[in-house]
């Protein structure tokens, strides 16, 4: 009887692992881009912010800070397991009982969807720039640009802190690869 019990189990399992998505970096601050394409506009064709800084659609905007190249920093990568222990049990002769017990994210895994993405501040020249120290620094409102250009403004470190900071996560999954459930099934054939 022990025997029929403890032997004819079957344990099977699944992972899903995956790397880290691209975070899409953005800059915080006053807008950069402002519609012109004149040669003072922020969203000037040649310079700087309208030449490396684009959305998908082609049009410019605030998007990546130009000196951080595409897809560069990834989110955290992350796995997920799943585990079934089953049994049948003869009753009698055409008569059984499946027993199943499921595990989905077996090991409680948090899987990151998504992070703060602001990786820069723009800040207009002649303003003070917030270090993430809390130092203050004066953007320059006079300097030695190329020529041709204007000076427009400043890049400096995302000031946010605590869940505001960078690559700090926003979003964990919903439903689908949530925290730990179980499942007891039984089927009884006849």
């Amino acid at each position: 009887m022990v025997t029929n019990v403890v032997n004819g189990w079957a344990l099977s399992g699944s992972e899903i692992a995956s790397n880290g998505e691209p975070v899409y970096l953005g800059i915080s601050g006053s807008s950069i881009f402002s519609g012109s394409t004149s040669a003072t506009s922020y969203g000037d064709d040649g310079g700087i912010y309208g030449g490396a800084i684009s959305s998908g659609s082609g049009s410019p905007t605030n998007g990546r800070p130009p000196y951080i190249g595409r897809n560069s920093i990834p989110m955290p990568g992350w796995n997920d397991v799943d585990l079934r222990l089953a049994r049948k049990f003869a009753i009698r002769e055409k008569m059984s009982l499946d027993v199943s017990l499921d595990a989905f994210n077996a090991l409680n895994q948090t899987i990151i969807q998504g992070v703060n993405s602001n990786y820069s501040n723009w800040t207009a020249n002649g303003s003070n720039i917030t270090l993430p120290s809390g130092t203050k620094v004066a953007c320059a409102s006079t300097g030695a640009a190329p020529t041709g250009s204007t000076l427009q403004g400043c890049f400096s470190p995302y000031s946010g802190t605590g869940a505001s900071a960078f690559n700090v996560q926003t979003t964990t999954t919903g439903n689908l690869y949530g925290p730990r459930q179980l499942q007891v099934s039984a089927k009884l054939s006849f």
